[in-house]
């Protein structure tokens, strides 16, 4: 209806105002409850088209006012005659929120209330009891931090029980029929957001409201071990200095040497432990080259080798042409080429330390060979801006429409389809534009990524001898 909302769309809002809020609110940045919602003023002409559907959301509000602590409050409207009309719900508190709130996005369902009013009124009461009180004052007593994150999943199974155990009858009548998971119900999330909020006070006393609410927020999908983790990491580079280690070398008990590999981890970790940054160091790049010269492969020379970034680097001789490409086959197996280097370039991580790689910089003639599809123009154009001079071969629109056909459009999971943002890429030349504009066109029906390990070695020696 028009000028009303239904009662999907006021359980949307809810759910909206709980998503923006619920970290902040529960860790006392800032109250977000109590809070009215609208329900909308439709026209009196509205109200005579519709008088049915005002009907059911009456009822539905009614039901909500039996199943929680919410108000709704009407007004006399003229609709063929006076009518009561709801115009907003007061809603007190948090826990009356999430029990009428549609599932957080990506949940497998919806949930619907009850229409066993007092056996919600109870969970509603016994979850403030035990959880809402600690928002009032959430840094003054982290002790029981543990134990509430226990008690916070077992809560959450059953109230998510209780509020979606109607019957499909009464669901009908309320507008939902299907159930949300536990973990993705807003009571489940609120309980594991105090229990969260509790274990940091309990771990990290030094740690402030907004700093609490962002890790809240952030690690909300988290398992409960990948929390504790995270605060015991914080604990001990709170109280130790890391700098000059590696994220693998940080001595942190019960973590896996690959936990602190992550960004978004080592984040955190400064978030909680009061730090800019944590000190650690990365190693240094290494780039992988072969030598490909022939008569140099005749005198039965190593052909492998490898550079790290930042030592110094005696090739066996000088290159006349380094060829850069980014697949590990088409690297092992390059075919001869005289004065010849090819360097494995590792797509976009590594093309950082490969425009720097003696190799690179000192040959005469610098090629670039990569897949056919967005990202390999993207890496072309990204040498380029470093100061790299080089020429790119089997990447335009006639190798497009030779080789097309032994493409993909799929993602390397093989069920996502490949679809790339056309971006401006200013050191393109206008034959690769022609083929990176098909590449990113929305309408264009091939293949979008022509692997380099399709097109064969030969086409790629032929087309470095047209140079």
């Amino acid at each position: 209806m028009s000028g009303l909302k239904t009662e999907r769309e006021l359980r949307d809002v809810l759910s909206r105002r709980l998503a923006r809020t619920f970290a902040e609110d529960v860790c006392g940045v800032e109250a977000a409850w109590p809070w009215t919602l609208h329900v909308g003023k439709p026209s009196s002409r509205e109200l005579v088209r519709n008088l049915e559907a005002l009907d059911v959301l009456i009822r539905a509000l009614r039901v909500w006012e039996a199943q929680t602590n919410v108000v709704v409050c009407y007004e006399m409207r003229e609709a063929g005659g006076p009518k009561r009309v709801p115009c907003r719900v007061e809603i007190p508190t948090a826990d009356d929120a999430a029990l009428l709130a549609t599932p957080r996005k990506g949940a497998a369902g919806r949930t619907g209330v009850s229409t066993d009013g007092g056996a919600t009124k109870r969970a509603v009461k016994q979850a403030g009891d035990r959880m809402a009180g600690q928002a009032d004052a959430p840094f003054a007593d982290g002790a029981k931090g543990r134990a509430t994150m226990e008690a916070a999943n077992r809560m959450a199974r059953r109230e998510s029980a209780s509020i979606g155990g109607s019957t499909s009858r009464s669901n009908k009548a309320v507008g939902h029929d299907e159930q949300a998971s536990a973990r993705d119900s807003w009571p489940a999330t609120l309980a594991r957001a105090r229990a969260r909020r509790d274990l940091i006070c309990e771990a990290l006393p030094h740690v402030d409201a907004a700093a609490c609410a962002k890790t809240v927020r952030t690690t909300d999908a988290w398992e409960d071990i990948q929390f504790e983790l995270l605060l015991s990491a914080a604990a001990w580079f709170y109280e130790h200095d890391a700098h000059g280690l590696t994220p693998r070398q940080v001595p942190l008990p019960g973590i896996d040497a690959k936990w602190l590999d992550t960004v978004r981890n080592r984040q955190l970790v400064c978030l909680l432990s009061d730090k800019e940054e944590l000190g650690l160091v990365g190693r240094p790049a290494r780039l992988e080259f072969a030598y490909v010269d022939p008569t140099h492969a005749q005198r039965c020379r190593r052909r492998f080798d490898s550079w790290v970034d930042g030592d110094s680097c005696e090739l066996v001789y000088e290159p006349t042409t380094c060829v850069i490409v980014e697949n590990k086959d088409t690297y092992l197996s390059f075919p001869a080429l005289e004065g010849g280097i090819c360097v494995f370039g590792a797509g976009k991580a590594g093309m950082a330390v490969a425009a720097t790689f003696p190799g690179v910089c000192d040959a005469a003639e610098v090629f670039y060979w990569g897949d056919l599809d967005a990202d390999g123009f993207e890496i072309l154009n990204g040498y380029r801006e470093r100061g790299v001079a080089c020429q790119s071969i089997l990447m335009d629109y006639v190798t497009l429409e030779r080789f097309e056909r032994y493409g993909t459009s799929l993602e390397k999971d093989h069920r996502t389809p490949i679809e790339r943002e056309r971006k401006d890429l200013p050191h393109l030349t206008e034959a690769e534009r022609a083929a990176y504009d098909v590449l990113t066109d929305p309408t264009w029906t091939g293949h979008r990524r022509i692997e380099q390990e399709k097109i064969p070695l030969d086409e790629a020696v032929a087309a470095l001898r047209r140079r």
